[in-house]
């Protein structure tokens, strides 16, 4: 099962059929190139799990991917744990999709990463300042390909 239709699942989707496998794509509604490739079609929004998880649990996968967005990463989570697929599951996928859950993994595993701290208020920036001192990166811990990431002097 293949979550997106674009132009950056295409690669994905031609490596699948040159290797002879059946391939189900997740798509919104829309005229993507690349879909000539697809054996099956499920029409939804990627982050439709329930939907998602029914067609996979009907078509019995044996994985899925993509490639080009991060946004869909939780719902692969969720249906490599409801089908005992091999693959980063829901709880892993939701770390990885929250950059403060990421990264108080990473310290709780020994991995060393940036001081950091969330800042929701004035308040918190001034504790900031003070504790991790500049210059400073400003990320939203929800948004993906650097987006609203500065640097703060």
């Amino acid at each position: 099962m293949i979550l997106g239709a674009g132009n950056t699942v295409t690669p994905l989707r031609e490596r699948a059929k040159r290797r002879g496998l059946d391939t189900i794509v997740v798509r919104p509604p829309g005229d993507y190139r690349g879909l000539r490739l697809a054996d099956h079609q499920v029409d939804c929004d990627y982050c439709d799990t329930e939907t998602i998880l029914e067609h996979a649990k009907k078509h019995a996968i044996d994985g899925i991917a993509c490639t080009g967005t991060d946004v869909v990463v939780p719902t692969i989570g969720r249906v490599i744990d409801e089908l005992g697929l091999h693959g980063s599951g829901y709880d892993s996928s939701i770390a990885c999709s929250d950059k403060w859950l990421m990264k108080q993994a990473l310290m709780k595993a020994g991995v060393i990463t940036a001081r950091g701290m969330i800042c929701d208020s004035p308040k918190d920036f001034a504790l900031a300042a003070k504790t991790v001192g500049f210059p400073m990166m400003s990320k939203a811990v929800d948004s993906s390909g650097s987006q609203g990431v500065f640097r703060v002097d």
